[in-house]
């Protein structure tokens, strides 16, 4: 059985939390419904991924944002289907979520959504 909880973020630049030991790249969470440990691996995930796309020198915004999406969608449907993620730069979001499975972060300028649903 799942549980779907609705949110809707109208301004997501109200009160951004930082994570405290996450050292480069700069990491602001903008909104969470999720449990600890999950929020940590994730974004864990997505700043390993996301330092190494930045090593490979990627030089196209596109390419770059469709390599993250992929890799960290890989990661997280290994364990467990339903994850859906959309990068970009300043986005508001409406989405139903299963509860304690939504996430949204920024990692320097780059936006993660990242929430499980069906």
């Amino acid at each position: 059985m799942y549980f779907m909880f609705a949110c809707i973020i109208f301004n997501i630049k109200n009160h951004p939390q930082k994570i405290v030991n996450m050292e480069d790249p700069k990491c602001d969470i903008l909104y969470e419904h999720m449990h600890y440990e999950k929020k940590t691996k994730l974004i864990r995930i997505a700043k390993e991924i996301y330092e190494n796309i930045n090593n490979n020198k990627i030089n196209s915004w596109r390419c770059a944002t469709i390599a993250l999406r992929d890799k960290i969608k890989e990661n997280l449907d290994f364990n467990e289907k339903g994850w859906h993620i959309i990068i970009g730069q300043k986005f508001g979001f409406f989405c139903t979520h299963e509860i304690y499975n939504a996430l949204h972060f920024k990692l320097d300028h780059i936006e993660f959504l990242i929430f499980k649903h069906g």
